[in-house]
């Protein structure tokens, strides 16, 4: 496959082996893929136990999305961004993940990347296997205005980032937000949302028997929220933190 006039694309076993022996031994990974692209099904049965592979930024069809699931990819990078969109002759990646029971995936929910109808629908269908991710750039949390992302420039501008030519160059979006954006916009009941803020994401990560839950044993990061979903308390590891 060709990418902008750049070489073909191709994929390594011994190049992703290096990169994995320079990390800490344990250390959760999680590697976005293009099921389309040469020898990205061989990496995935060559690693699948070890990484967790997303599929994403990809133009695959069903078929080739639905091989690379039984390959053992398990997880999908914002489902319907930057990827073939769900057609009723043509269901595409979004179909295949929604077939396989053991495919988790992510949600943008900053109300832009995502018709809140799309979002009320998808907590449905993945009701325990969605994940709430922010794709936020180095923006989030400022003020409107022009960013750099790698070598593009993205305008800021009522809560959605863009580059010149109006394509969404990842969000603003903190999870505080997107935890009331499910709520308030999407209209899914708070129980619903909050595991794919929390338990969720630890199991993707395969971190759950340490994080994502309230109970004994596990890691005591907490935040407190009010009725109306604002930050009360944050602690780490049993620890308050301040907020300020």
């Amino acid at each position: 496959k060709q990418l902008r006039g750049k070489a073909p694309l191709e994929t390594s076993v011994e190049e992703v082996e290096f990169w994995r022996s320079l990390g800490p031994e344990g250390l959760p990974w999680i590697m976005t893929v293009a099921p389309e692209v040469d020898g990205v099904l061989a990496l995935i049965e060559a690693f699948h136990d070890r990484i967790c592979f997303s599929i994403g930024h990809t133009s695959a069809d069903f078929a080739q999305t639905a091989r690379a699931l039984e390959a053992g990819a398990r997880h999908m990078t914002h489902l319907f961004n930057a990827m073939p969109p769900l057609h009723h002759r043509d269901p595409g990646p979004i179909g295949a993940a929604a077939l396989d029971e053991q495919c988790s995936v992510e949600l943008i929910a900053d109300g832009i990347h995502l018709h809140p109808a799309i979002l009320h629908m998808m907590a449905e269908l993945f009701s325990d296997r969605a994940a709430l991710v922010t794709d936020a750039m180095r923006a989030c949390g400022l003020s409107d205005g022009t960013y750099k992302l790698y070598r593009h420039e993205v305008r800021v501008s009522g809560g959605a980032a863009r580059l010149a030519d109006g394509t969404l160059a990842g969000s603003v979006l903190t999870m505080r937000q997107a935890v009331r954006n499910m709520v308030e916009l999407a209209g899914v009941p708070i129980e619903a949302v909050l595991p794919f803020a929390t338990e969720v994401p630890a199991r993707i990560l395969g971190i759950d028997g340490a994080r994502g839950w309230l109970a004994a044993g596990y890691e005591a990061d907490l935040v407190v929220l009010s009725d109306e979903l604002e930050i009360l308390k944050t602690f780490c590891r049993g620890n308050e933190v301040s907020l300020k």
